[in-house]
């Protein structure tokens, strides 16, 4: 009989490891799934702020090129101007990637 209580006994308690060890396991795989998901997020946001930065190079080329035409005795200072606007545009964009990227 006594011997039936320490079998059991150790049966209980690797059981309970058992447990224990899937449960880690469990949230890890929860975390690993969390982090994942933050990078995809930040993959989505990447490729939406390219897609914007495009958007917005292309929108500017065309008012270059509009204002250029119309006024073309101040075109030097227009597209400079523009060349600001632009570096701008990239740098509001860098940031925002990167701290799109630190937040992951």
């Amino acid at each position: 009989m006594e011997m039936e209580r320490e079998i059991e006994a150790r049966i209980n308690t690797m059981l309970d490891l058992l447990l224990k060890m899937m449960d880690e396991k469990i949230k890890r795989m929860d975390e690993e799934a969390e982090q994942w998901n933050r990078i995809e997020e930040a993959r989505r946001r990447l490729s939406n702020l390219s897609s914007l930065k495009s958007t917005a190079n292309f929108g500017i080329s065309k008012m270059e090129v509009n204002q250029v035409e119309e006024k073309n005795e101040e075109s030097p200072t227009i597209v400079a101007q523009l060349q600001l606007e632009v570096k701008k545009l990239e740098k509001g964009v860098e940031s925002t990637l990167r701290r799109n990227y630190l937040s992951l």
